[in-house]
């Protein structure tokens, strides 16, 4: 229970995923531990990267003046969630012009090879409550079924899911929406095994 560990740095780039063994032993040399790790290869050249395309800034670029092609995903969004599970999908722009912007975006970009995800969510009190609506599994099951039949009905290769503020606060079983989240993405990826799943989070 008492010493240092000595600053060591190991760096591997292997050109497939591999299984490296590290092993500790202490200074005397009486005590050893090994753990495994595996290390995934990471193509080269081959970067992700992610754009948002929300249907409230159309008027700044229309959907034929994207670059997708400097793009490896889009977001386009949002579809709003509501406390029973459904969502509201006019993306800012109506019931009839939301769904024909949101295909043609969709279109355009896997015409250039850019996968697209179904960005739900977002800020506001309202969305914030529909999103810890979730807590309830039945309205969990509802959310999980209705945005796999969107992902369907559209053609999105997966979703993000803006889930913000969230309320980290540990001290508050109530007031913490991690288990929530958890709980949620945890079923989405049962439904949809193969859809990609981002989540925007901040940093320190």
């Amino acid at each position: 229970g008492i010493g240092s560990v000595s600053g060591i740095s190991t760096s591997v780039a292997p050109s497939a995923t591999t299984t490296y063994t590290l092993t500790a032993t202490n200074g005397a040399g009486s005590r050893t531990a090994v753990a495994t790790v595996n290390v995934a290869a990471v193509p080269a050249g081959n970067p992700w990267v992610i754009g948002y395309y929300v249907g409230y800034h159309n008027d700044l670029q229309t959907p034929a003046q994207i670059d997708y092609s400097a793009m490896t995903h889009v977001a386009v969004g949002a579809v709003l969630p509501r406390t029973n599970g459904t969502f509201n999908t006019d993306f800012y722009l109506g019931a009839d012009a939301g769904p024909v912007w949101a295909k043609d975006v969709i279109q355009r970009a896997h015409s250039a090879g850019t996968k697209c995800l179904l960005m739900v969510g977002g800020a506001g009190d309202e969305v914030i409550a529909a999103f810890r609506a979730t807590k309830a599994p039945a309205i969990r099951a509802a959310f999980v079924q209705n945005l796999k039949a969107l992902l369907t009905a559209y053609g999105f290769d997966g979703f993000d899911l803006d889930w913000e503020p969230m309320n980290l606060d540990g001290n508050d079983p109530n007031a913490n929406d991690v288990n929530a989240l958890l709980d949620l993405a945890k079923d989405l990826r049962a439904a949809m095994p193969d859809a990609v799943m981002t989540v925007p989070v901040g940093w320190n």
